[in-house]
């Protein structure tokens, strides 16, 4: 049944040829193009290849810095134990009455207060070896500080060398270690001259000790001497010789 011409729908197929070139799947270029493409891509490799050289350069320094502060990181840890004791110095002191020093107990208090310093008062402690073993064993630097007497030190100080230095020259030993006299005189420095009253200088009359370190493995220190105790102006000689004293026992810390 057809439907009237106003109701009809009407379906129209155009065709017609369309007509695509062959597609090119790689661009081309002109020569001139194709040269700088090359050179570009040439520049592009050499420029990654420095940066991973670069890279690498800055890794192997990383590295390098790193194996530095893993190796003081390890040798501060395994010297934090011992490095009081490298340091320490042990002050021997020899005098029969300390209660009524002036020049002595002054030299004591002026540097009781340092770090890494410790004091022994012969007359006051057990004549025995074990009895100095651990203070020798950690000490660094050893000081025998005394008056002088008589052109010497107090008797017991000959004593304790001939019976107890012996003993500690063996264990824990003194090879090495610092040995350093300490003296107070009552005439003045000019009497401790060649020609002077006393005919000999303070180093000439302690050459006993200074051969005791030499034929131990000591290092023998330059004496320290407070002159004129017995003059009328002592006590200015005490203050000054307590801040060079001072002075002295803080370098033998650190060395």
């Amino acid at each position: 049944m057809l439907l009237p011409s106003n109701e009809r729908n009407y379906t129209f197929l155009f065709c017609f040829p369309f007509s695509v070139g062959k597609q090119n799947r790689s661009t081309k270029y002109s020569k001139p193009d194709a040269a700088k493409l090359m050179k570009s891509k040439e520049t592009n490799k050499a420029i990654k290849k420095g940066k991973v050289m670069k890279l690498k350069s800055i890794c192997l320094c990383l590295f390098y810095v790193f194996s530095c502060v893993v190796s003081l990181a390890q040798g501060v840890l395994g010297n934090s134990e011992n490095i009081n004791e490298r340091k320490e110095v042990l002050i021997l002191v020899a005098h029969p009455d300390m209660k009524a020093s002036k020049a002595n107990a002054a030299l004591v208090d002026a540097v009781k207060d340092i770090p890494y310093v410790r004091i022994i008062n012969i007359y006051e402690t057990p004549f025995t070896p074990e009895t100095y073993k651990e203070a020798f064993g950690k000490a660094r630097s050893i000081v025998f500080q005394f008056p002088f007497y008589w052109a010497s030190a107090p008797h017991l100080l000959k004593k304790w060398c001939d019976e107890i230095f012996g003993s500690l020259q063996a264990e824990p030993g003194v090879k090495g270690k610092n040995l350093m006299i300490a003296t107070t005189t009552g005439s003045e420095y000019e009497a401790y001259r060649s020609g002077g009253r006393n005919m000999f200088t303070i180093d000439e009359l302690l050459r006993p000790y200074q051969v005791l370190a030499n034929h131990s493995g000591m290092v023998w220190q330059t004496p320290f001497a407070l002159y004129g105790m017995a003059l009328p102006d002592a006590d200015k000689r005490i203050e000054a010789g307590a801040i060079a004293y001072r002075n002295r026992i803080s370098d033998l810390v650190n060395k």
